[in-house]
């Protein structure tokens, strides 16, 4: 499990790191304002409660995985799950999103590549539970890519949005802009407020 609940040991921090906000604690609405996040003491939710801030990054790296975590965020705000680092699904609250013709920029979307099948809102202040299923890119033994990374299945709240979706190389807002046989995982904090918990990643 990357994230141990207490502190941010086995994570770095990448982009705007002298605006990292990124805390352990107790996530919810601000009450004064649902466009933003608090952090009470004690809790164990991993949370960057700043309008922009850093993105946080595993120590670890990881190839075929399945990436199972909670994630809130506050109304209007914008977040992503980078698997590896490089290709990221989306976790958006926007309000002008439409159920009907979801594209490739809403909630549950692989950015830039491909909408989400079915548009499952995120309520403001509430978890929302993500399971990524993930196949890494295959490189030969001169590290020639033979196969492109492939997104096998994304569910959110139990609703599949994703299914069998290959990636050619990374999508927007990256780590490096690279491509390897492993990478770590990355959860945006550039683009809004978010708090993230449960987050439990086991190779395949």
């Amino acid at each position: 499990m990357p994230f141990n609940g207490r502190d941010t040991t086995g994570w770095r921090f990448a982009g705007h790191v002298k605006r990292n906000h990124w805390t352990v604690g107790a996530a919810s609405l601000d009450p004064a304002d649902p466009k933003k996040l608090v952090a009470a003491p004690g809790g164990s939710d991993l949370v960057s409660p700043g309008i922009v801030g850093a993105n946080i990054v595993t120590e670890q790296s990881f190839g075929d995985a399945v990436i199972e975590l909670d994630v809130m965020i506050p109304a209007e705000s914008n977040s992503g799950i980078f698997v590896m680092g490089e290709y990221e699904v989306q976790v958006l609250d926007d309000p002008a999103a439409k159920a009907d013709a979801p594209t490739n920029m809403d909630s549950g979307a692989i950015v830039g590549v491909s909408p989400p099948r079915t548009l499952v809102p995120l309520k403001a202040g509430a978890w929302h539970h993500y399971v990524i299923d993930f196949a890494a890119p295959r490189f030969d033994a001169a590290g020639k890519k033979i196969a492109e990374a492939r997104f096998m299945r994304i569910s959110i709240d139990g609703q599949v949005v994703q299914e069998n979706v290959t990636v050619a190389e990374p999508t927007p807002s990256n780590l490096t802009g690279e491509e390897h046989p492993t990478g770590p995982l990355m959860l945006q904090g550039a683009e809004g407020p978010v708090a993230y918990r449960n987050i439990v990643v086991t190779p395949r």
